[in-house]
């Protein structure tokens, strides 16, 4: 689920996740680090809290 839904919006947080997949924080957070291990999700901004997660590779296809 959270795939397709980066199809759709390649940018997302942790608390997206949360909400959009009806998981709790703890949850969300272990399925963006899954993701990140397995090279889907990058994170752009470098903070501790709020931090934004980019499908990068899809993004990719489209960037010249």
């Amino acid at each position: 689920m959270l795939l397709n839904q980066l199809y759709k919006r390649p940018a997302i947080t942790v608390s997206e996740t949360a909400k959009l997949l009806e998981l709790s924080h703890t949850a969300a957070t272990n399925l963006i680090k899954q993701f990140q291990e397995l090279g889907i999700l990058i994170e752009l901004t470098g903070y501790q809290r709020n931090r934004v997660y980019l499908f990068d590779r899809y993004i990719a296809l489209f960037s010249l």
